[in-house]
């Protein structure tokens, strides 16, 4: 799969910082869990607290910063053509759930894979400036 990032944009990053966003938002749902689940298990741990706090609190980070830029995404695109709540990470991971937000029921086609790809992008600048790489 090849992974278009614009040139000449607002949102304009390097690639490997792309990249690191874009796994980190698709994992994100994942990281949800395994964030709840180390912090259930983190009162029975026997061992160094130090070391388990600061992985807990650098996990929260990410996920903080992938809420954010859902939020943001979703206000910024709260116009959507189905009237419903727009959903930038099913949008992110999913071309039929961007083109099923954002495509018009008078037309028959669908936003251009481009306009979606743009999206991407969009998405994974938001969250890099929230955890400060740009």
């Amino acid at each position: 799969m090849r992974h278009y990032i614009p040139k000449n944009s607002e949102y304009r990053m390097d690639h490997d910082t792309y990249m690191m966003m874009y796994y980190l938002i698709r994992a994100y749902p994942a990281l949800c869990r395994r964030y709840a689940d180390m912090l259930q298990k983190d009162a029975a741990a026997p061992g160094d607290a130090t070391s388990r706090a600061a992985v807990i609190s650098a996990v929260g980070g990410q996920i903080d910063a992938v809420a954010k830029a859902i939020a943001r995404l979703r206000e910024k695109y709260t116009n959507t053509c189905t009237g419903e709540a727009f959903d930038a990470l099913g949008a992110f991971n999913d071309y039929g759930v961007f083109g099923y937000f954002r495509s018009r029921a008078q037309k028959s086609e669908c936003p251009s894979t481009r306009s979606h790809n743009r999206f991407k992008n969009e998405f994974a600048w938001q969250v890099a400036k929230n955890l400060y790489l740009l």
